[in-house]
């Protein structure tokens, strides 16, 4: 189980871990975090196997080796970004973090991750391509910490484009989301909250979220005048 794996993971060196990766065991985790996923109304045990499979997937990103593993592997990725769907904020925060790491290590992890959105929306049965991140963003409910963990995820999806014609691309898919109102909607509701606070009041994943907006707003001005 993940619960089990875990320490394993964190203790481990670099000559186990590597055996680890060649046997299939990162494999195997995300294909047991695979037959969890699809468990509709899954009761608490079933979210803390969940839980705990992501975070094993999160501590193997702390060895290259880990890294590499599964940014050669779309498929594999792939089924990790299924758990986008999950009403779990730590489920969702936890994908999103592995997800941008594998995209800024290099070309072939972001491949496999902008692979993963478009397996996310033909099997979760998306609109369009990238809306489940839209409706993050425009849920008031949504807690600050995913949004601004979804925000950064949009930036480097963005960003490590391999040109400015695939960045362009890239972004067109978002606006025709709804970016654009999604960027003004939490500008507004930060200003609404500096308003009502003083700074030192405002958390870190207000200001986080908000240095993410503004690197948004950024790139997209600097493309414009470019092209």
């Amino acid at each position: 189980t993940g619960v089990k794996q875990k320490p394993a993971l964190q203790k481990a060196d670099k000559k186990w871990l590597d055996g680890f990766y060649d046997v299939g065991g990162l494999t195997a985790i995300v294909l047991r975090l695979s037959d969890v996923e699809v468990i509709e109304n899954k009761p608490n045990e079933i979210l803390k196997v969940q839980v705990e499979l992501i975070k094993c997937l999160k501590e193997s990103l702390n060895n290259q080796g880990g890294i590499e593993f599964l940014a050669v592997r779309p498929e594999v990725v792939g089924i990790l970004a299924l758990n986008l769907g999950s009403e779990e904020t730590l489920i969702c925060s936890q994908t999103l973090e592995i997800l941008t790491v594998l995209m800024v290590n290099g070309p072939e992890g972001y491949r496999s991750v902008l692979t993963s959105m478009d397996m996310f929306k033909l099997v979760k049965g998306e609109r369009v391509r990238f809306f489940t991140l839209l409706d993050a963003l425009m849920d008031y409910d949504t807690p600050m910490s995913l949004k601004r963990d979804v925000m950064l995820f949009i930036n480097t999806l963005i960003n490590k484009a391999m040109d400015v014609e695939e960045r362009v691309e890239i972004r067109a898919d978002f606006i025709y989301c709804g970016i654009l109102d999604a960027v003004e909607l939490l500008k507004s509701q930060s200003i609404d909250d500096y308003a009502e606070h003083e700074d030192n009041a405002l958390s870190n994943d207000r200001i986080e979220l908000d240095n993410q907006l503004h690197v948004f707003e950024a790139v997209l001005n600097t493309d414009n005048r470019e092209l």
